[in-house]
Order: C-alpha cells, then sequence, then structure tokens
C-alpha cells in the first residue's frame, strides 16, 4: 500500500481506517518512512486526536512486528517489575543500575 496518500489524509485532518493505520505503522516500524514523514504524521495525529481505529491499527502493527524474546541456555530471572514499567516507561536493568551509581 503507498503511504503518501494515507499521510495526506491524516495531514488535512481526517481519521484512518484500523487497517490503514496498520500499513502505516506498519511502514514506520519496517524504517519506510523518513523522520520527517513521522514527525508529521505524529503531529497530525495530536492535533487532531487519535482515534480507537487507529490506535488500534499502532496496536496491530506492533503485535505483527514483535519479535520473540531470546531465551538463553541457562536460569534466568526477570528482574524486572511491572510498577515500575508504569512508574518510569524507561527500565534500566538492576545491573545498569549498579554499574550507574558506580560511575557517579
Amino acid at each position: 500500500m503507498q503511504h503518501n496518500p494515507l499521510l495526506e489524509q491524516l495531514y488535512s485532518g481526517h481519521s484512518l481506517s484500523t487497517s490503514e493505520s496498520t500499513a502505516l505503522f506498519n511502514a514506520v516500524i519496517q524504517g519506510e518512512l523518513s523522520n520527517e514523514q513521522i514527525a508529521a504524521m505524529l503531529i497530525a495525529l495530536k492535533v487532531r486526536g487519535a482515534n480507537t481505529e487507529e490506535i488500534s491499527g499502532a496496536v496491530a502493527a506492533s503485535l505483527q512486528n514483535a519479535k520473540a524474546f531470546p531465551y538463553p541456555n541457562y536460569p534466568f530471572a526477570d528482574i524486572v517489575g511491572q510498577e515500575a514499567m508504569v512508574k518510569t516507561l524507561l527500565i534500566f536493568p538492576l545491573p545498569v543500575r549498579l554499574l550507574r551509581h558506580q560511575w557517579e
């Protein structure tokens, strides 16, 4: 699907369907749009306000492009709790935090 008509649709203040939004966010995730196009797309969505179909399309594209977590061949544990993700949105695993304090 050609991306320019979808971008023009957003720039003119019109909404995207779920399938159109999925196609556009797939293009973003797969590196098919320039930084300028991505910035303009996000600004257009912010100014008008994204609707549920556009958000659903973004979620669908994210899920379609998700990669499985590589499991190591040794015992391991997830040390980042869900509460931390909600509070900070940027998660640094414990070893990174410890190293950071060591350098400060």
